[in-house]
């Protein structure tokens, strides 16, 4: 039997609620997990949304089960010509990462990382939620639920606040470039918390290291692992977007 509309966005919510109870009871392995399965009950509602039909793996075969991976999700919905903001598309393969080292038990289960991640993983489903499915979050959630839900990223707020500040004053880049504007590609957290000097970049959030190189096309600042900044081309984000859409 096909899903029918709305049981996914329900679900989407009841891992939501379950994972804010997991952060106060301090579990934190399982906060993440159950935040990362309501991400994807989410976008699985919004694929519901355009048919109930094309939520499933094979949509060619009727008696078919089981529903699309998380891994599939993005192309099938690019696929039906709704196309989510590349850095979304990025946060949501990091999403599914945390998600897979929760149940490999890789999770650094400390209660820093796991606010970060819960952040990002917040703050999207309430963007999301809203862009795509017209709804609100605080209309959504109980009361008790959505003040837990606002204590917890207000609280991780300072947090960046105090790592935007240390990272002003520990670097600074080219003229042409603009200062501290990079996604961390270990936490993906909010912008201004990547100092870069010398060829060095340094993410004040999670406390790591990367290297820095320049934009083939267009000179901004890439930061990101040696290995990878050497495979090449070295493209950002935005000259990456602009070449595969024009193709």
């Amino acid at each position: 039997m096909r899903p029918a509309p709305g049981d996914y966005q329900a679900e989407a919510l009841d891992f939501l609620t379950q994972s804010l109870k997991d952060f106060e009871d301090r579990k934190w392995k399982y906060s993440v997990l159950h935040a990362g399965m309501a991400v994807e009950m989410l976008l699985k509602e919004r694929l519901v949304k355009v048919s109930p039909g094309v939520v499933l793996e094979r949509i060619d075969e009727p008696d078919c089960r089981t529903t699309v991976r998380m891994s599939r999700i993005i192309p099938r919905l690019e696929t039906l010509g709704i196309r989510p903001e590349q850095s979304d598309c990025r946060l949501i393969g990091k999403i599914a990462e945390w998600r897979n080292d929760v149940a490999h038990w890789k999770l650094r289960a400390t209660e820093s990382d796991v606010r970060r991640e819960l952040s990002a993983i917040f703050k999207f489903f309430s963007r999301f939620l809203l862009a795509e499915l017209g709804a609100r979050i605080n209309e959504k959630l109980g009361a008790t639920e959505y003040r837990k839900f606002r204590e917890l990223l207000r609280e991780w707020d300072d947090v960046v606040k105090e790592a935007q500040e240390e990272a002003a004053e520990a670097g600074h880049v080219d003229d042409h470039m603009p200062p501290n504007t990079y996604d961390c590609p270990e936490c993906w957290g909010p912008p201004q918390t990547v100092a870069i000097k010398d060829g060095k970049a340094h993410c004040f959030l999670c406390d790591q290291d990367f290297e820095s190189t320049s934009c083939s096309r267009c000179g901004e600042a890439i930061i990101g692992e040696k290995e990878s900044l050497e495979e090449g081309p070295t493209w950002c984000e935005s000259c990456t977007e602009h070449v595969f859409s024009a193709d």
